[in-house]
């Protein structure tokens, strides 16, 4: 990400999210958080199968509740939206479609129609990667408003506030502004990267996006956010890197909670790589009966023997 320093990015206090997808020819799935967000859970279908014979690409950007939010209660989420199919040949024959929607009631699918004069699906229009074969889309969405959502606002560091921030950093060329008191109480080697200047060329934050670092920061200043399987192998990542044990500590519970509908196998997994051996122990014992046991949907056969012999305890008790 290159950013010039004397323009940092646009601060969007009720969170964004952005990627780029790449295509085939057939239906793809993508699901994402908009981490700020915590109770909510997006899935942009891309359907191309019908782009032969009608030369239309078709978005479906829909919202899911999590399981334990209270349905009885309208929200409300007002999104802008953008998708931009890129054209490898000619970039101004890219097609870009704006708009903003509102999710809440009844109103939980955006449906949107890309389309072009020429046959978007043909090889020699220029919209497939000929080596690939895929279709290369830009997904932006930036919330304008959310009400009785489970969210938090993000906190401004790109721009001085006294109240907030005392030291100023270069992170991974963007200038942002920081609180070394906070992050003196957390993260020592993070500290002396800051005030050695060193924060650009680190080797702690190594292929690391900039959206990650981002967010991390944000954690550490004490904005709690979305965790789910995309994104806490990065963050734990960073913590174990910058020695933050606040951040590690926050990465397992939200393990413990289930963050973002993550299923027991993954949990598993992660907790196993980062040698989390108290986080199995914990999501046992928080059942108190069998029926709490069997809603915690473990996947048994892929069990190590150790956690299954846990569960099989629990039964018993």
């Amino acid at each position: 990400m290159k950013e010039n320093l004397r323009k940092p990015p646009e601060h969007f206090p009720l969170g964004s999210h952005s990627t780029i997808l790449h295509v085939p020819k057939s239906s793809t799935n993508y699901s994402f958080r908009i981490r700020n967000i915590h109770n909510v859970k997006w899935k942009l279908n891309v359907e191309t199968l019908n782009s032969v014979p009608t030369d239309k690409i078709n978005l479906k950007l829909s919202k899911e509740l999590n399981k334990n939010t209270d349905t009885n209660k309208i929200d409300s989420i007002q999104i802008d939206y953008g998708f931009t199919i890129k054209n490898h040949v000619n970039s101004n024959n890219s097609i870009v479609v704006k708009g903003t929607f509102t999710f809440g009631g009844n109103e939980n699918e955006l449906n949107v129609e890309m389309s072009e004069n020429e046959k978007i699906i043909e090889d020699s229009n220029g919209f497939y990667d000929l080596k690939t074969q895929k279709l290369e889309l830009e997904c932006s969405f930036i919330v304008r408003s959310a009400e009785l959502c489970d969210f938090v606002e993000y906190l401004d560091l790109y721009n001085f506030n006294p109240v907030i921030h005392d030291t100023e950093a270069n992170v991974l060329g963007v200038r942002m502004f920081l609180n070394k008191k906070i992050i003196a109480l957390q993260s020592p080697t993070f500290l002396a990267l800051i005030e050695n200047q060193t924060v650009l060329s680190s080797e702690q934050l190594a292929n690391c996006k900039f959206e990650d670092i981002h967010d991390f920061l944000q954690l550490i200043h004490g904005v709690d956010l979305s965790l789910d399987e995309d994104n806490i192998d990065t963050f734990l990542m960073l913590a174990k890197r910058l020695d933050v044990p606040r951040v590690i500590d926050y990465c397992k519970r939200e393990l413990i909670a289930g963050c973002g509908g993550i299923s027991k196998k993954k949990v598993t997994e992660i907790a196993i790589k980062w040698a989390f051996w108290d986080v199995m122990p914990e999501i046992v014992a928080s059942a108190h009966t069998l029926a709490d046991l069997k809603k915690q949907n473990w996947d048994l056969n892929e069990l190590p023997l150790n956690v299954f012999d846990m569960i099989t305890r629990k039964c018993f008790e």
